[in-house]
């Protein structure tokens, strides 16, 4: 009788800790796509000297679909990347960093000389280099800790209820 409220309890607990190891390896993921995108800003901007929508246009990855997305709404492409960035935020694998990296670079990223524009862009996938080197670490030592725990919490439980 009480083997399926245990049974429920473990997976329950189980599928917890997998979710937000999850949570940490799309994290990783998003900082990984996030650094290629400036790098890949800054190869278009030493070949053609692109507008801002050209990048848009050619940005890949998840916050290159959410800037695409958003692009369909608004005429003006520095409110559409306001716009991903508040959505791309809302993810629950966004962290506040990276975010406030975006909204900056958005702010910045065509409103200066094509040099200028280079500067900004390696600053800022530096600093994205660092916060996806240290998402990638996080992955590694926490991702394996979380799912761990979680099924050792749901196994702990599971006995408690039998």
């Amino acid at each position: 009788m009480n083997l399926i409220p245990a049974a429920a309890a473990f997976l329950l607990c189980t599928f917890c800790g997998i979710a937000k190891s999850t949570e940490l390896r799309k994290r990783s993921q998003l900082l990984s796509e996030l650094s290629r995108t400036t790098a890949e800003f800054s190869i278009a901007i030493r070949c053609t000297s692109p507008t801002l929508d050209e990048l848009a246009e050619s940005c890949s990855g998840i916050f290159g679909e959410l800037l695409r997305e958003s692009r369909k709404d608004t005429a003006d492409i520095k409110t559409a990347w306001t716009d991903a960035v508040e959505q791309l935020r809302s993810c629950s694998f966004c962290g506040k960093a990276e975010a406030e990296l975006l909204a900056e670079l958005g702010r910045e990223l065509g409103t200066c000389s094509a040099e200028g524009q280079l500067s900004l862009l390696e600053l800022h996938g530096a600093r994205l280099e660092k916060l996806s080197a240290e998402a990638e670490e996080e992955v590694r030592g926490k991702g394996k800790l979380y799912r761990s725990v979680g099924s050792l919490l749901g196994a702990g439980l599971a006995i408690l209820i039998i």
